[in-house]
């Protein structure tokens, strides 16, 4: 990896104080994300394994790692093109991808979507992501899937799409984690 210069440092780290000084600090304390957290899942402890204990419990089974990006045109909205895809990686080689291109100025007038709106454009990336998921572990049954980012925007974005993936998982005893 390339070394960052200085003057970057020297920025990051000011802008890092002034993140803390304008953050309050209580909302973030470890009891209270825990208590908020568990409405998404449940929390367990694993101790560090030597590594002959990590290949006894991956069974000789793959692991997956799932991310997604967003990439798009300059221009006016209307004139845009969005290019959206999502990859599950796995340890032996083993991959699905999945995308979509959206063309704003090619949509119903009508239509109440905007990729203006982040959100929309997270839901569109968070189902592709979960689609490779789910066909992952419907295909390979690998012992983990790792999701890029947190398993409750999963939650949030396409809930039907969530549930379906996470009853597989546990359907095939996958830890999925995020």
């Amino acid at each position: 990896m390339s070394k960052l210069s200085q003057k970057l440092i020297t920025k990051l780290k000011e802008i890092n104080e002034l993140l803390r000084s304008k953050v309050i600090l209580d909302s973030f304390k470890r009891d209270f994300l825990r208590e908020r957290l568990q409405e998404f899942g449940r929390f367990f402890y694993v101790e560090e394994m030597a590594d002959n204990e990590v290949s006894l419990w991956f069974e000789n089974k793959s692991l997956f790692g799932v991310d997604g990006s967003v990439n798009f045109t300059k221009g006016s909205l209307d004139r845009l093109i969005f290019f959206f895809q999502a990859l599950a990686l796995g340890t032996k080689g083993e991959q699905l991808w999945d995308v979509d291109v959206i063309v704003p100025l090619l949509q119903d007038k009508n239509e109440d979507f905007c990729l203006r709106n982040t959100h929309n454009k997270n839901i569109i990336l968070s189902s592709l992501e979960l689609n490779v998921a789910y066909n992952a572990l419907k295909k390979w049954s690998p012992k983990m899937v790792i999701m890029d980012g947190s398993l409750a925007h999963f939650f949030l974005d396409n809930n039907s799409l969530w549930k379906k993936t996470a009853a597989k998982a546990l359907e095939k005893g996958v830890l999925l984690v995020g």
